[in-house]
């Protein structure tokens, strides 16, 4: 395993950047002998994930006006609004 020299910031870290550079120091990570393998399994997976397909559904014409009344109040495209709230109940937000 290769050691790197850790370099002190000069800056001030948040909690989250002091928490992995705990980690760094305790050894907790691991090198990856062939990155472009773990790379590409990444790229793929965050392909998947923004990979959008068109729905096409039937609202009812005055649910589909108060959806675009509170998009316009929201200052976005009443599609994304729409996008928004089923991908909320998609991951159970």
């Amino acid at each position: 395993m290769l050691k790197h020299k850790i370099v002190k910031n000069v800056y001030k870290m948040d909690d989250y950047e002091a928490e992995l550079e705990k980690m760094a120091e305790a050894g907790e990570f691991v090198e990856v002998k062939d990155g472009s393998k773990e790379l590409a399994k990444f790229r793929r997976a965050a392909t998947n994930y923004f990979e959008a397909k068109p729905v096409n559904i039937r609202i009812p014409a005055g649910d589909l006006h108060s959806i675009k009344a509170k998009a316009y109040r929201y200052g976005m495209p009443y599609q994304s609004l729409i996008k928004s709230v089923l991908h909320g109940f998609a991951v159970g937000a």
